[in-house]
């Protein structure tokens, strides 16, 4: 079947409009997506610096790109520590996924659409010792729950609207010159550029039009949200630059630890096991263990953790102790959020800083990811 000028060019543009409108579907039909799945969590980068908004992460399918900045309140406005992520799989187009196609995963599946990778650093040093530290982190979902129903009938009445769209679509431009554009073309009133020209400030015209707005108004956005068992295992890495000297760098830590967690409607409930391993002296080896409730809308969440630290080897310099915090996040705008924690942090080798009051920034950037 040979392809007319006409027709590629309304599948060309309708593509567009469908890729604009890819994240959104009728309003009403599903109730709002909570805030765990439309943020990626703290970094694993951050948390094996110690210096984590949260050291429970809520499992989350991750955004293609995340920042994250973290600053202790008293230290004034100007954050000190940074995070940057990404997931490889969502960085590469994915021309042959549909959203049917994510409604459930195997492992292999879970495993490489959760994937990430951080890097992180932060002046974990005094005024008098300058010490700058630098973390990666890796992390992935060894199962990753299903697509909730809600998100499932959206997305089903997405396709059904983008459908009606196209429909409106074609017959708009064909009211508004392209049909007659089509005949002139034929019969050689117009040059192929004018053509071009032409056609495209009718596809603006109608875009922009009331008609085709109010055919759109209907919609709303949507994030997927997921549910059910999780699983998520991570691992990071600490290195020190004293005075921030590249020379000077030493390895200092290790760290590995599984993220199991329940998710259902509003609520998640989290749990964490981790191993640390320090290799320089004094040793910090220890083992954590705890857990975090979750409640989340679409605009905030508010969270509570438990974290017990314990040392491998008694004889060792750390005690144990434990991490009690309670932890705010507020949605600002669709891709940035700031979070607050404050409670009691672990007690800490060579200090008797317990109080955690800090405030951060996230910012996740994600573009379409169903055909």
């Amino acid at each position: 079947m040979t392809i007319t000028r006409r027709q590629a060019f309304l599948v060309s543009v309708f593509a567009a409009v469908a890729m604009l409108a890819g994240t959104r579907t009728v309003l009403g039909q599903t109730e709002a997506p909570t805030l765990a799945s439309l943020r990626t969590p703290p970094s694993p980068a951050f948390t094996a610096l110690g210096i984590e908004p949260s050291a429970v992460e809520r499992p989350a399918t991750p955004s293609d790109v995340a920042l994250s900045f973290v600053s202790k309140l008293r230290q004034g406005t100007v954050p000190k520590d940074y995070a940057f992520e990404l997931s490889p799989y969502w960085l590469v187009s994915q021309p042959n996924l549909s959203w049917s196609d994510d409604v459930t995963r195997n492992v292999a599946e879970s495993v490489a659409r959760t994937l990430s990778l951080s890097v992180a650093t932060a002046e974990t040093g005094v005024t008098g010792s300058p010490l700058t530290s630098l973390a990666v982190g890796v992390r992935t979902l060894v199962t990753s729950g299903h697509m909730t129903p809600a998100t499932q009938r959206a997305l089903g009445a997405l396709e059904a609207m983008l459908s009606q769209s196209g429909d409106v679509f074609l017959r708009m431009v064909g009211e508004a010159g392209l049909d007659e554009l089509d005949k002139r073309l034929a019969s050689g009133d117009v040059t192929t550029a004018e053509y071009e020209a032409r056609k495209q400030e009718i596809a603006a015209l109608v875009l922009e039009s009331d008609e085709y707005r109010e055919a759109m108004s209907r919609a709303e956005d949507v994030a997927a949200k997921r549910e059910g068992f999780f699983l998520e295992v991570a691992a990071g890495f600490v290195w020190d630059f004293a005075a921030g000297s590249w020379e000077s760098r030493a390895f200092r830590k290790r760290g590995v630890w599984a993220t199991p967690s329940y998710d259902f409607g509003a609520w998640n409930l989290v749990g964490v096991l981790r191993y640390l391993d320090e290799t320089t002296a004094p040793s910090e080896d220890a083992l954590d263990w705890g857990g975090r409730a979750v409640y989340s809308t679409a605009d905030y969440a508010l969270s509570l953790e438990f974290v017990r630290r314990s040392p491998i080897d008694p004889t060792e310099t750390i005690r144990r102790s434990h991490r009690f915090v309670g932890i705010g996040e507020y949605r600002i705008s669709p891709a940035t959020w700031i979070i607050a924690s404050f409670g009691k942090d672990r007690q800490k080798t060579g200090t008797r800083e317990t109080l955690i009051a800090q405030l951060g920034l996230a910012f996740s950037f994600s573009k379409d990811r169903y055909f």
